[in-house]
């Protein structure tokens, strides 16, 4: 009885067990993580449906091999480590690769178990595929990282606020509009924080009106404060944020920092009023010469309205009769971005024509290419007839001056003629005076010393008459010295020399006058010493050397004075220095030392004086061209 029930308890246990593995079985392969079982030097011994679909290889092809076929290159080092880790009981879950027959790859998250049947270690792996959350997860990462890249490096500063206008998020961008970082204001600040105070309660209301509306909006123009105090215009565009249980949850947009573009505006409506009231014609045109503006001014000027004039060239307005070719040089000039500047002849609505003064260049952008052409025109036509009046007066002016030019010149050589005949006559007198003073003066004066050395040489033969000879004696030494007073009076007013052995032989002889006072060198070629010149120049020449010596012993306190005579270029040169005190020839020249009458001398026969001076040198050089003596 015993032994039936055991054997009834034993089938039931067998049919138990059987029942047991038949539903672990199922639950492992109906199971949508892969199970495996490895044994201890890592090959497959066992998978389910799930671990062969996911890796994709047929079980008599995995069976008994290691488990790093399946395992990318890359990856084999990394798996290797884990499995060392599973074998020493320290293996948690990680994430690997591995590789399907077809070479597609999938993302498993990996866990073990060792366990031990029969006595041998086995391992139990479950696999799960996690290659749609993984790809989801890097797409979303990506998709995070590409916003984040896209509002790092817009030129919009994206922002998040609450219900309650304080920022939840803030771009890196803030930092560049505003000089905030995006950790000064997150948490911090309410957007109505950063409102200039002029505009502050108006914004504020605005906004919070769309608040209350939960509204989209876009391009607000609102007026911030930047974080060092300058005024910012930012342009705001905002959309409503909902939970997913449709709750209001705040705002997320974007500014635009706009102040360059309100002061470009100002800027535009300032130039516009300017061009609108300015007197001068102002026209604007497209690259294709065609008129897009045009002022008041024009439409006086000319007569056309804006109207009539959009669209069409400029050159309809060209008067000129080179028209064509001026229309060409402008188009050719401003094409190349340089300025066209010019007078021509325009023609208004009435047909009537009158002078422009016009200029004309390209208008350019921030990046300087070239958007439109622009030109003024101004009506010169009273200004051209002052300057043809003017033009007549100038030429009637010149006919004026040439006339009395004329005058002048024939006034100047009559003064001239006249100077020489003063000067001529001026030296026949001196010549006469010196002849007089030498045959009549002179020669009595020569017979009375003679009579009185005879009367001397008489007293002499007796006694008694020593003070008559004495006081004799007296009188015939004083008719000497007048003698030779008289001489050199005479040799001043008329050197005979000058006209008996010439030029040369005479200033030497002036020059050794001044011996043994200074010291005088004499230079001059060998042709010069026995040439002779036209009279006139020759007195001119020794008058000027003589009031040079003159002035220089007189006034210069020289130690020498050097004279030379030469020829250059067919003009005769005398030059007379000295190494005196020197003297201002500025201040000198027609104020005495004879300056005044050395020049008119040279000037009389044709030449020129040059005179110049400083401490320890003064030289006189008069030059004139060559009149050689007549036969």
């Amino acid at each position: 009885m015993g032994s039936e029930q055991d054997k009834e308890h034993s089938r039931a246990d067998i049919d138990t067990r059987h029942d047991l593995k038949n539903y672990l079985d199922t639950i492992i392969q109906t199971s949508h993580d892969g199970i495996l079982v490895v044994d201890s030097e890592g090959r497959f011994e066992f998978g389910n449906e799930a671990f062969f679909r996911t890796f994709g290889w047929p079980a008599d092809e995995l069976i008994g091999e290691h488990f790093i076929k399946v395992i990318p290159p890359e990856l084999t080092e990394f798996m290797m480590q884990r499995w060392a880790e599973v074998q020493a009981g320290k293996g948690e879950p990680y994430e690997t690769v591995i590789l399907r027959k077809d070479g597609a790859r999938r993302n498993l998250l990996v866990s073990h178990r060792h366990m031990t049947i029969g006595g041998q270690r086995k391992y139990c792996v479950i696999t799960k595929d996690v290659t749609e959350s993984k790809q989801a997860q890097d797409a979303l990462q990506a998709s995070q990282e590409r916003f984040r890249q896209a509002a790092e490096h817009a030129q919009e500063w994206i922002w998040e606020v609450d219900t309650d206008g304080l920022y939840t998020y803030a771009s890196p961008v803030i930092t560049k509009i505003l000089g905030y970082s995006p950790e000064e204001v997150v948490g911090k600040k309410h957007f109505y924080d950063l409102f200039h105070q002029e505009q502050l309660e108006a914004t504020m209301k605005a906004a919070f009106d769309l608040f209350a509306r939960r509204e989209s909006f876009r391009e607000l123009m609102n007026l911030n404060v930047h974080k060092n105090g300058q005024a910012v215009w930012l342009s705001t565009s905002g959309v409503p944020l909902f939970d997913k249980a449709g709750e209001f949850v705040g705002y997320r947009g974007a500014d635009v920092d706009i102040t360059e573009r309100k002061r470009d505006q100002e800027t535009v409506k300032f130039l516009s009023a300017i061009t609108t009231q300015a007197s001068d014609s102002v026209i604007a045109t497209n690259l294709n010469f065609e008129i897009t503006y045009s002022n008041k001014s024009f439409e006086r000027l000319f007569g056309y309205s804006q109207a009539e004039i959009l669209g069409k060239s400029p050159d309809m307005l060209n008067a000129d009769p080179n028209a064509e070719a001026i229309q060409n040089d402008i188009h050719r000039t401003i094409s190349a971005g340089e300025t066209w500047k010019g007078e021509i002849l325009n023609r208004r609505k009435d047909r009537s024509v009158f002078h422009c003064e016009m200029m004309v260049f390209p208008l350019v952008d921030k990046e300087g290419a070239v958007f439109a052409y622009a030109g003024h025109q101004r009506d010169i036509t009273e200004r051209k007839q002052i300057e043809e009046e003017l033009d007549r007066c100038r030429v009637h002016l010149e006919e004026m001056v040439q006339i009395r030019t004329g005058e002048l010149t024939e006034a100047q050589e009559m003064l001239r003629q006249v100077h020489r005949r003063l000067l001529n006559a001026g030296e026949s007198e001196r010549k006469r005076i010196a002849g007089n003073l030498h045959d009549s003066v002179g020669q009595k004066l020569v017979a009375m010393a003679l009579s009185v050395q005879q009367t001397i040489l008489g007293c002499r033969d007796t006694d008694g008459h020593e003070e008559q000879i004495k006081a004799l004696q007296n009188i015939a030494q004083q008719c000497t010295e007048t003698i030779r007073e008289i001489r050199a009076i005479c040799y001043g007013l008329y050197p005979p020399m000058l006209e008996l052995t010439g030029l040369a032989p005479a200033l030497q002889q002036l020059g050794r006058s001044c011996r043994p006072a200074f010291e005088f060198h004499f230079q001059c070629g060998q042709s010069l010493i026995e040439e002779r010149f036209d009279p006139e120049q020759e007195i001119a020449l020794f008058r000027i050397a003589q009031e040079a010596v003159s002035n220089a012993m007189r006034h210069g306190k020289p130690k020498s004075i050097s004279m030379s005579l030469t020829r250059r270029d067919g003009d005769l040169i005398m030059t007379v220095s000295d190494d005196g005190i020197g003297f201002d020839t500025q201040s000198q020249v027609g104020q005495g030392l004879g300056l005044r009458s050395m020049t008119e001398r040279a000037r009389a026969v044709g030449g020129v004086l040059a005179i110049e001076s400083e401490p320890g040198q003064t030289e006189v050089e008069a030059s004139l061209p060559i009149r050689p003596a007549k036969a």
